[in-house]
């Protein structure tokens, strides 16, 4: 069976945050070569599944429940723009049989790299399928300039893809079918187990169409631009300050606080990542409580719904109450 590969020229073009790479190629030259060289030892009829993002190592563990080992590429709760892989890891990863991706360049960087090391590691594109949003009709300037902010990097497409429960659904499906091909003994559980994980993302999806549908095309404003998917399923909009990778400037501020659509929100969302002094004394200036939502988070349903209940609990009150 063979699976989307997304290698291509723009792997090389991408600016290297965190020292990914850096960490990558120098601490794999200190791991043994038999690692690069053999084939990943797999434990009986367990497989071994690295990851890039945390979303896809919920999916990675929901549908192959007892069947699958999980090795994240890096710590839980770090952010992929700051951090870097430590040798431990890249000598785990070196013994995966899998690697899943959602279209992120790190994701695609490790990937790349993983393969030329170990050509016989399946790598599998989950976003494949998914429409993307461009980062152009999300995300603006308080000027009014439209501007790419998909986690500084050049690409022009939004990649925090998870964020919709839907999409999720569909990543769900693709990684049951790689699971079932390289597990075939174990077929009819990984389909209970993706139902089961369906069921509960619809329910999700369901539960947040019912409860959101009275506040259609409210503003919520981000200070990274991770919500986008999420408030397109459910019609909202989201204004992004943070551009680019660049904080605001003293101009967009201004111009924040003086527009009447921007005048609307309740709050200012803030990822643990970003949760800086800086960022908080911004969301005084603006007037604005911060509410701390972690699209990182590992308990994928658990944070879809602390989304929904500070939006439903900020807009469902009248204005000044």
């Amino acid at each position: 069976m063979i699976y989307h590969l997304r290698f291509d020229m723009r792997i090389l073009q991408v600016p290297l945050h965190g020292l990914v790479l850096f960490g990558f190629i120098f601490g794999g030259l200190a791991m043994q070569e038999a690692s690069a060289d053999s084939t990943p030892t797999q434990d009986g009829d367990r497989i071994t599944i690295g990851v890039g993002m945390p979303a896809a190592a919920f999916l990675a563990r929901e549908i192959g429940r007892g069947k699958v080992d999980v090795i994240p590429a890096l710590p839980e709760g770090s952010n992929h723009e700051f951090s870097s892989i430590t040798p431990k890891t890249i000598s785990r990863l070196l013994d995966a049989r899998i690697f899943l991706t959602m279209g992120l360049p790190f994701e695609l960087q490790i990937a790349d790299s993983l393969l030329q090391r170990n050509p016989q590691l399946i790598i599998v594109s989950l976003d494949e399928g998914i429409q993307h949003i461009p980062t152009n009709v999300h995300t603006h300037d308080q000027s009014g300039h439209t501007h790419s902010s998909a986690c500084h990097t050049e690409t022009t497409e939004d990649p925090h893809i998870w964020m919709n429960p839907l999409n999720m659904i569909h990543m769900a499906h693709t990684l049951e079918a790689v699971l079932r091909n390289e597990l075939p003994s174990d077929s009819d559980a990984l389909e209970i187990n993706t139902k089961e994980l369906v069921d509960r993302l619809q329910e999700l999806h369901k539960a947040n169409l019912s409860g959101l549908r009275p506040l259609v095309d409210a503003a919520l404003l981000t200070y990274h631009p991770a919500f986008a998917y999420y408030a397109k399923a459910y019609g909202l909009h989201q204004i992004s300050i943070e551009g680019e990778g660049k904080s605001p400037s003293a101009r967009n501020i201004s111009d924040l606080l003086g527009n009447p659509r921007e005048g609307m929100v309740r709050c200012m969302f803030i990822q643990p990542q970003f949760d800086t002094p800086p960022i908080r004394r911004l969301a005084t200036r603006l007037g604005l409580p911060v509410e701390v939502v972690d699209p990182l988070s590992t308990d994928y349903p658990r944070m879809i719904e602390h989304l929904t209940t500070v939006i439903l609990n900020h807009y469902s009150q009248p204005t000044g109450s």
